[in-house]
């Protein structure tokens, strides 16, 4: 048992009136007492020594969790941009739209052909559930051509190189007819049909033959698309994200 204060001032008090067999078992109380207060003292010593230990190990834990909350913080920074752009790649944003084109394989003017018969209307795709199921193509109805170049203005050039004519078929040539092309050109901010004319020579001597003088204005033969126009759907589709099923809706 460990001795107050008070109880040591009363033993020094009474030292001078102890016998020698009173005196040897206080002295025997107050080392005691000591030795208690000493392990005392050494139990706090070791609690302080182990608090300090876990607070470092607790320290160290912290530091850890934090660097591994950063890392996965960017991670999930870098997760959420790459989901938002292929959300943009499927789906587009709400605001983007596409001009509205034509893109049509170019047939040759016969009078003998035949329109074709009118098709039912593709679906109209309004969610990504049915963006997923959708499975056709767009489907052109009939004279939708027409209809999509007929609020389009039109600008007419007549391409024919005299000389070149002349060193082809010499100078018995003349021309026959016209040829019409036609190519949707793309201005910024505007459309217009531009209607190529190229010549249509006769030549010849005792037979006369008809031949098409040759037209390098198409970077797609046989569509309607020039090169302004291609431009403006590549970067409607890769700069804009412009999504491939809203573009195939927009040329069916």
């Amino acid at each position: 048992m460990v001795m107050t204060s008070s109880e040591l001032n009363e033993l020094n008090r009474k030292l001078p009136e102890l016998k020698k067999p009173e005196l040897n078992c206080a002295l025997r109380n107050v080392i005691a007492s000591h030795l208690e207060v000493l392990a005392i003292l050494d139990g706090h010593e070791e609690a302080e020594k182990n608090m300090t230990r876990d607070y470092q190990t607790m320290k160290e834990l912290s530091e850890t969790l934090k660097r591994e909350n950063e890392r996965l913080s960017g991670l999930l920074q870098k997760c959420t941009e790459q989901l938002q752009m292929r959300n943009n790649d499927l789906f587009g944003r709400g605001t983007e739209k596409l001009s509205e084109i034509a893109q049509e394989e170019e047939i040759a003017e016969d009078p003998l052909a035949e329109e074709a018969e009118e098709s039912p209307k593709a679906p109209v795709i309004t969610s990504r559930s049915a963006f997923s199921d959708h499975k056709g193509h767009g489907i052109r109805k009939k004279g939708q051509r027409e209809k999509d170049l007929s609020g389009l203005p039109v600008r007419n050039i007549y391409q024919i190189n005299p000389d070149q004519l002349n060193e082809q078929y010499g100078t018995s040539w003349y021309i026959f007819s016209w040829k019409k092309y036609r190519t949707v050109e793309c201005v910024p901010s505007r459309h217009y049909v531009q209607c190529v004319y190229v010549p249509v020579i006769s030549h010849g001597t005792c037979c006369r033959e008809i031949e098409y003088t040759p037209y390098e204005g198409k970077p797609l033969p046989g569509s309607i698309v020039s090169s302004s126009l291609l431009a403006d759907i590549l970067y409607s589709r890769f700069c804009l994200y412009v999504p491939y099923y809203r573009m195939e809706k927009d040329m069916a």
